[in-house]
Order: structure tokens, then sequence, then C-alpha cells
């Protein structure tokens, strides 16, 4: 498998994972919400009410987060599972860094983030 469709493969599923994430935490959302009004209706007990609502809005972020470490771990394994290491110090050439703390990613500059070795050419813009 060449670069190119090494680099195509793992950004395809990233993009899955992201949409998946995304999907999940949309649908979470509206079952969260609608959580209180079916446990305790407004007029029953406002006090208890609002409380779990207030925890539901609260169990909104946990997908979120557990989505953010499902895609950025997902990244370096699926370059450790596709092959896309340096040949010079042997880590994942793609790195969860650039998405967290911005800059280039791997494609763009064609460098390993960990060691820095740039490859001899570009295959992804050769056509």
């Amino acid at each position: 498998m060449d670069t190119l469709d090494t680099v195509r493969r793992i950004r395809e599923r990233h993009n899955l994972r992201v949409c998946s994430v995304l999907l999940f935490g949309a649908v979470w959302f509206f079952v969260a919400l609608m959580i209180p009004e079916f446990v305790y209706p407004y007029y029953v007990d406002r006090d208890k009410g609002m409380f779990l609502f207030r925890v539901c809005e609260f169990s909104i972020l946990i997908p979120f987060l557990l989505g953010i470490v499902f895609i950025l771990r997902g990244i370096q394994k699926d370059s450790v599972r596709f092959g896309a290491l340096c040949p010079s110090c042997g880590k994942p050439l793609f790195s969860w860094r650039p998405l967290v703390f911005g800059g280039a990613t791997f494609p763009e500059t064609m460098k390993c983030a960990a060691c820095g070795w740039k490859m001899p050419h570009d295959p992804i813009n050769e056509v």
C-alpha cells in the first residue's frame, strides 16, 4: 500500500469516528433532556425535577469527553495498524498533538512529529 492510500484510509477512519461521536452526542443530548420530564414532571416536585435536570445537563458532557479520547487514540492506532511509521525513529507519523494544540499535520509538512525527519519526496502531491 502506498503512502497516498495510507493517508486516505487514516483520514476516512478519523472522519468516521468524528461523525459517530457527534451523532451519539446529539442523540444523548435529546435523551438526557427528556429524562427529567418522564421521571419528575415539572408540576409534581419542582426541586427534585430541577436537580435531575441539572444532573442530566452535566451528563451530556460525558459522551463528548469520551468521544474525544476515542478519536485521538484512534489516530495513533491507525497509524501503527496501517504501517505509517517513521523510518528514522519508528514512531507513528500521525499524532494527536496537532489536532489538540494546532499546527501542521504530517500530510501537510511531510515531517515526523517526533523526530522531525522529512520524507525525501512528496507522494501525496505527485499525480
